[in-house]
């Protein structure tokens, strides 16, 4: 009994002294230290409750009461208990702090991705750069060896394609663009594909960074971006919303008025291109509204409206 009783008193001052570095662990920080010395204190902890219990089935031969038993061991279970929380703070910060690690690892996994796809995203640019003087040269060549005369050899200028904004007044221009001057050539789609992805806004371009770079990557790219900002529904509204928002001209400025009439223009040809020009004409009146300072003169010069 007497050598049972020093061994636990050993094994709950060890625990206590454990539980006190529970805390200065903690605000080192070290994930794997902390659960290390988790593991140290269960281990312990489960020690002294063994011994415990062959204490109480001592006593109980000994001759002690039940009573005597329980009170005895109230007072080693209430030293555990205290263990058992600080057991259980090591186990929450060490958690948090294996989430922020596998965090950190995957943010750089995901910029070292990203690094990875700028370079192949580079490396296809300029591989399609070289494709196309290689293509120019050779076009040029045909032309002298064919003896064609020197009006001949004058070169389009190169359509400027600028970033689509995910706008669907923009669509149309871009995609129109796009399809004239790469999608139409005999380009790889891989090719075609980096060109595309250069070509978007970081907002448009993440609806398909996640896509596989390759030819069946390149088609459901096309597919997505089409479904999502190709909608006809979608477009007419815009244009429809662009001449309705046209800012009121109270006086004649001819600056003002010009301008109004090109942002009028603009979206009108877009929806006469649509075939959709038609069922906006009832807005006319509401259009002429806007125009106060000429609305009179516009209604003499055509008496329908």
């Amino acid at each position: 009994m007497d050598t049972l009783l020093k061994e636990i008193s050993r094994k709950l001052q060890l625990l206590e002294f454990k539980r006190n570095k529970a805390k200065d662990i903690v605000e080192k920080g070290n994930t794997a230290t902390m659960e290390r010395h988790r593991e140290a204190l269960v281990a312990l902890a489960n020690e002294v409750d063994v011994v415990k219990g062959k204490i109480e089935e001592k006593k109980l031969e000994g001759g002690e009461s039940m009573d005597e038993v329980c009170t005895w061991s109230k007072e080693i279970d209430a030293k555990i208990e205290g263990v058992d929380a600080e057991i259980e703070y090591l186990g929450r910060h060490s958690s948090e702090s294996r989430q922020q690690l596998e965090l950190a690892k995957k943010e750089g996994e995901e910029a070292l991705l990203e690094k990875e796809r700028e370079k192949q995203l580079k490396f296809e640019k300029e591989k399609l750069e070289m494709k196309l003087k290689y293509e120019e040269k050779s076009a040029e060549l045909r032309k002298e060896n064919q003896g064609e005369s020197s009006g001949s050899h004058a070169k389009l200028p190169k359509l400027s394609i600028t970033k689509y904004d995910g706008t669907y007044e923009q669509w149309l221009p871009f995609w129109n663009k796009f399809c004239a001057e790469i999608e139409s050539t005999n380009l790889a789609p891989v090719t075609k594909f980096a060109y595309l992805k250069e070509l978007l806004q970081p907002q448009v371009r993440a609806d398909i960074d996640g896509l596989p770079f390759s030819t069946e990557g390149y088609e459901r790219a096309k597919n997505i971006l089409e479904s999502e900002y190709g909608k006809t529904s979608e477009i007419v509204n815009a244009y429809v919303n662009n001449i309705m928002g046209l800012p009121t001209i109270m006086g004649e400025n001819p600056r003002e008025v010009e301008e109004f009439y090109k942002r009028l223009l603009y979206n009108a040809q877009s929806l006469e291109t649509l075939g959709k020009l038609r069922d906006v004409a009832g807005n006319v009146r509401a259009v002429l509204d806007k125009l106060k300072g000429i609305k009179s003169d516009l209604a003499r010069a055509h008496e329908q409206w």
